[in-house]
């Protein structure tokens, strides 16, 4: 996801993260930036931001973070959904071996990964083929691919447009399963195979797409 999930390293006071960037090539990323994101910002530690060097070399002289999440070049990477369609950069998750290369003095080597989100539009319609526009609408994504450590499952509430759509980012070339449920007000938000539902949606995306949900 933008990346979507903190990484959770529990670093002693003092220990540094330090290690290589490497570029999608696996070339050293040379001087470029890289972010050490709390995972609630605005409320806790700020942003700490380093340049690698020549030689894609970094270190975080004080990781004393318990939840953050390392990002490259740019905040608009830090949580993609949010910015809009497009292509991001992200550094997949291995918080273990992270954890124990720190407390032990090694060096991590980290490696910036391309992805791209698309826009899928939903269109939603009552029994009589009538877009349900303007109304409330539960939105669960799932997918069994688990990429860069973003999210495989998200649920949120949306309110279609005037003509029934939802307007939904998918990383392209992922397979998901997107379910779309009329809410009722004051409903619970539960995941819908939970309860036996069916998908309004399967499959991949490459660019933007339109389809009914089922």
């Amino acid at each position: 996801a933008i990346p979507d999930h903190p990484i959770r390293l529990v670093l002693r006071r003092g220990v540094v993260l330090r290690g290589r960037l490497l570029g999608p090539d696996g070339r050293p990323a040379a001087r470029t930036r890289l972010l050490m994101v709390p995972a609630y910002v605005g409320s806790g530690p700020s942003t700490l931001q380093v340049r690698t060097d020549d030689d894609g070399r970094f270190a975080f002289e004080r990781a004393a973070l318990d939840h953050f999440e390392l990002v490259p070049e740019a905040l608009r990477n830090w949580n993609a959904r949010y910015e809009g369609p497009g292509a991001y950069l992200r550094i997949p998750h291995d918080t273990a071996r992270w954890v124990e290369a720190a407390r032990a003095g090694r060096d991590v080597t980290l490696q910036i990964e391309p992805y791209a989100l698309v826009p899928l539009f939903v269109r939603t319609t009552d029994a009589d083929g009538r877009p349900l526009g303007r109304r409330e609408m539960a939105l669960w994504l799932r997918s069994s691919e688990r990429r860069g450590g973003g999210d495989d499952v998200l649920g949120t509430t949306r309110r279609t447009d005037a003509e029934g759509r939802l307007r939904v980012l998918l990383e392209a070339g992922r397979a998901y399963e997107v379910y779309v449920r009329l809410r009722e007000e004051g409903a619970p938000l539960t995941a819908p195979w939970t309860q036996g539902g069916a998908a309004s949606w399967t499959g991949t995306i490459e660019r933007p797409q339109t389809v009914d949900a089922l």
